[in-house]
């Protein structure tokens, strides 16, 4: 079995990780540790600890020898030509089989009735919005954006736009981080409520609407696409999976993506919320 590298917060981060990856309990990996994680002020994780594993060989071996046997022992046993004779020779065929009379009569069947089809409405939530609803969507987030700058005192400019079905918000300025946040927490925060506040007044389906701030987004994006694609890279050469750090839906979605046309790798999302993360390994051959 090939080694795997993980990385973690803190070394048992990077082993539940590689659990994920091999899918086999802890007891089953071999784990070397290549770096341990380093603490900054405030307790703060500087470096992340660096793992590589891989399942015992040992339990590799047993493994494959336990299904081997098994496999074996489940074969059924071939019946010789005399033990057919002999099972033939114990049939009954002493009891007559017994004639349906002349007499019986047939029971005709009934068709069953045909139910009516129902005519299902259609789904609200599939029903494409018109451009007046778009519209009106879009001037409701712009003018909801535009009173948070004037409250939070902040010189800025809120612009809007309809691309496909999707109303995309922006808010352009200088010192704009703390609207940010740490890993775009607040922008995330701020565009809910945004999204909240169309869907209270416009009592329908809202369009999807998105929100960056300083071209946060568009900036973690292009990075997230570029670090993908070289991890992705180094997989394919290496032959040795990567688990990448947490991240949310939308990240995954740009990784997933990036990576689509690379030959030699796949993706796949494993942990559980807020804690989910992409695995890029090498793609199995069929």
């Amino acid at each position: 079995m090939e080694w795997i590298e993980a990385s973690g917060k803190s070394i048992e981060e990077a082993v539940e990780k590689v659990k994920a990856i091999l899918e086999v309990d802890l007891n089953e990996i071999e784990v070397q540790v290549i770096e341990e994680p380093k603490v900054g002020l405030f307790g703060r994780v500087k470096n992340e600890a660096q793992i590589k594993a891989r399942i015992k060989p040992r339990l590799q071996h047993n493994r494959f020898k336990k299904t081997t046997t098994s496999s074996k022992a489940a074969r059924p046993a071939k019946k010789s030509r005399d033990d057919s004779k002999r099972d033939d020779s114990k049939r009954d065929d002493s009891k007559p089989v017994r004639k349906r009379s002349s007499n019986q009569k047939k029971v005709a069947v009934k068709p069953e009735p045909t139910k009516e089809k129902k005519v299902t409405q259609p789904n609200k939530s599939e029903e494409k919005l018109t451009m007046e609803q778009m519209q009106n969507e879009k001037q409701i987030g712009e003018e909801f954006l535009t009173g948070l700058v004037k409250v939070l005192a902040v010189d800025a400019t809120v612009t809007s736009e309809i691309i496909d079905e999707n109303i995309e918000l922006a808010i352009g300025g200088d010192n704009l981080g703390f609207l940010v946040g740490r890993k775009g927490a607040t922008l995330s925060a701020i565009q809910e409520i945004t999204r909240q506040v169309v869907k209270n007044k416009v009592n329908e389906r809202p369009a999807r609407i998105n929100l960056d701030i300083a071209k946060y987004r568009a900036k973690r994006e292009d990075a997230l696409k570029d670090f993908a694609i070289q991890v992705a890279h180094e997989v394919a050469s290496s032959k040795v999976s990567k688990a990448m750090e947490p991240m949310g839906a939308v990240d995954r979605r740009i990784v997933h993506n990036a990576v689509t046309d690379i030959e030699g790798v796949e993706t796949s999302s494993a942990g559980v919320e807020p804690r989910r993360y992409v695995i890029i390994r090498p793609k199995s051959e069929d």
